[in-house]
């Protein structure tokens, strides 16, 4: 039986009828000119492009600065309170500004459209497609707007509106090659207030703002604290390679690096006090040659480098979790941290050797050793890098070349020096807790022993001991005798057992003598026991 659906009318129809109610939909909103596109359902669609969330998005603008030869990348934003009650203030406009070169005029009416970019097809850089600016802003906000200024101009902006632009094409029967002017203009208020107060100037000399406004796809970062702390965690990371030679904000917060092999001295995490860094291993560098369909060569390296971090790394020395670490190990479990030209794209967990004894399943503990692979853009086509960098798919060839140079022999010897590390730290805390159960009988015994009288021949000959003790120091300190035997009586009483060492061979291996209320226990470090 064919199943059936609702329209917007809410009526029950069969597909074919649900074919001519369609056709009859688009025959009246003015898409049947034989354009091949259909304006507004393009646009709702291009709106949901495949981005993660909207960290992945801004981070495609911000390659665009970094492409531009920017000093310096803040994402900046505003907040509004929704009109219901109790409503919180939530992220509004979003704005991401650089220093870079800046564009001509005409050039921002081409960086609106896709395909519209300058470095089509080149490996030089991040960019390479032209599709980030206007699938990053309208993945975000259905209405930005981007200012541009190149050295001894001015600024020029051109703005996006998809509700206008679909409009518009209704009404010239679907055409979607509408695009808006460009128009000399200022930048807006909050934007010209935060680059005086972090760049120092009343004006940028050159640079873009992409101005996303009232972004309404913000989901579960719609809340500023939130914002800002994903945000920076998500640049630190996926532009790390770039730092500090590049200065990256989020408002007036700047953004420290994170580097997920712990490696890096200046990155967040790298010494959290509990005496355990990451250890480094050899890096490997493979030269891959190939031809493409189109029969084109292509040559390039991969590079990649080791991290393996003890099974208590991510532990403070109280056993506590370390957030700053925890965090990070637990984003990029995987077999390889994806980079590209150094900016991160992807963490692949799934592997695909040949061999199935080869391929590997990610569990939680392998957190605890990171394999970071980083390719030329030279090789795209072999990682199947998406128009977005927003993932790699690794293509077949390259995990035999991966199996010749011993990557799973290489991950199997990581995950058993953990394995074998975390037996030890087992073993390490069964005896810990053995030896705390006998510290707890020992300190009952003492405590028995503690209520016993001693003989009153061993309690004079103790009480002696402890008084030339005390006239030994008072006529070495020149102190008062009676003073020094209650001094010494208060210590007695506060530490009932004390351990002395002497070098005494040929002498037993322990003595023990009481010292008024005092136990003292000399061990003998030259007895062969000791050592």
């Amino acid at each position: 039986m064919e199943a059936t659906i609702k329209t917007k009318e809410s009526t029950t129809l069969t597909g074919l009828e649900r074919q001519k109610a369609y056709l009859k939909e688009v025959e009246e909103s003015g898409n049947n000119n034989g354009s091949f596109f259909i304006t507004d359902k393009v646009m709702e669609s291009m709106r949901h492009s495949g981005y993660r969330d909207i960290r992945k998005a801004i981070n495609d603008l911000i390659d665009n600065g970094e492409q531009a030869g920017a000093k310096k990348i803040a994402v900046v934003t505003t907040t509004a309170k929704e009109e219901q009650k109790n409503a919180r203030e939530k992220i509004s406009d979003i704005a991401v500004i650089d220093d870079g070169h800046g564009m001509l005029p005409k050039m921002l009416l081409q960086a609106v459209k896709w395909g519209g970019t300058d470095r089509y097809g080149q490996r030089d850089g991040l960019g390479r497609f032209g599709f980030g600016l206007p699938t990053a802003a309208i993945s975000v906000t259905r209405t930005y707007e981007v200012y541009s200024k190149v050295k001894g101009g001015e600024w020029h902006k051109v703005k996006v509106d998809l509700t206008e632009i679909a409009n518009k094409a209704m009404t010239t029967g679907g055409n979607i090659s509408f695009a808006p002017n460009y128009e000399k203009t200022q930048l807006p208020d909050f934007i010209k207030a935060f680059i005086k107060q972090q760049w120092k100037k009343n004006d940028l000399e050159q640079g873009t703002v992409v101005f996303l406004m009232k972004a309404d796809r913000i989901r579960s970062f719609a809340l500023p604290q939130a914002f800002q702390t994903k945000m920076m965690q998500s640049i630190g990371i996926t532009y790390r390679h770039f730092m500090p030679e590049i200065s990256f904000l989020v408002n007036d917060k700047k953004v420290e690096m994170i580097d997920p092999l712990f490696l890096n001295p200046n990155c967040i995490g790298y010494d959290a006090g509990n005496g355990l860094l990451a250890e480094g291993l050899d890096e490997l560098i493979i030269r891959v040659k190939n031809k493409l369909s189109n029969r084109a060569n292509i040559e390039g390296d991969i590079k990649f480098r080791f991290s393996f971090m003890h099974p208590k790394f991510q532990q403070s020395k109280d056993g506590k979790e370390i957030p700053n670490r925890m965090n990070t190990m637990i984003e990029n479990n995987g077999y390889f941290v994806v980079c590209r030209g150094g900016r991160q794209i992807d963490v692949v967990r799934d592997t695909n050797y040949q061999s199935p004894g080869d391929n590997t399943t990610i569990v939680n503990y392998d957190k605890n050793w990171v394999i970071e692979l980083e390719f030329d853009p030279i090789l795209d086509e072999l990682f199947g890098i998406t128009t977005n960098k927003q993932q790699v798919e690794i293509d077949s060839y390259l995990w035999d070349i991966f199996k010749e140079n011993g990557l799973p022999a290489m991950v199997s010897g990581l995950r058993k020096k953990f394995q074998d590390l975390r037996k030890v730290e087992q073993v390490i805390e069964e005896v810990k807790e053995e030896t705390d159960r006998e510290s707890e009988v020992i300190m009952r015994d003492a405590e028995k022993f503690d209520k016993l009288e001693l003989p009153k021949e061993k309690k004079e000959k103790a009480e002696e001991k402890l008084r030339n003790e005390a006239e030994n120091i008072a006529d070495e300190k020149n102190e008062d005798v009676e003073e020094v035997v209650e001094r010494l009586e208060n210590e007695a009483e506060k530490k009932k057992f004390k351990i002395e060492f002497t070098d005494r061979p040929g002498a037993p291996f322990y003595d023990v003598e009481q010292w008024g209320l005092q136990t003292r226990i000399k061990l003998n470090t030259g007895h062969r026991f000791y050592s």
